[in-house]
């Protein structure tokens, strides 16, 4: 990339996690030198930000596993918290979302 663009042009690469060969292809691959390069190492801890880790029943695609994260009954005016879950695959990912939007009162369904 540096050999295509002029040197007046300003890029970078990012990543969530970049482990060191990973970082090492990328400046060889793209051709930086270590001489004009910054890196920039911020921590993911966020004091607004829990992290929790649960222990599932069952297979993994037991989304019975994920129920507490919507009350039932749904409370009247209750805001689901901001919520994040990791799954194995893309088709258990949409088979977890479908689950969970079936557990919405009806009017907050597929919103």
């Amino acid at each position: 990339l540096c050999i295509l663009l002029p040197s007046s042009v300003t890029f970078q690469t990012m990543s969530g996690t970049q482990l060191d060969h990973i970082k090492d292809t990328i400046k060889r691959v793209l051709h930086f030198k270590d001489s004009r390069l910054s890196s920039i190492k911020l921590s993911s801890n966020r004091s607004n930000i829990a992290y929790s880790v649960c222990e599932i029943e069952g297979t993994l695609s037991n989304f019975s596993n994920l129920d507490f994260l919507i009350p039932t009954p749904f409370p009247l005016g209750f805001k689901l918290r901001k919520t994040l879950v990791f799954h194995d695959s893309i088709s258990l990912t949409q088979s977890a979302s479908t689950y969970m939007n079936g557990l919405l009162p009806f009017d907050l369904q597929n919103k």
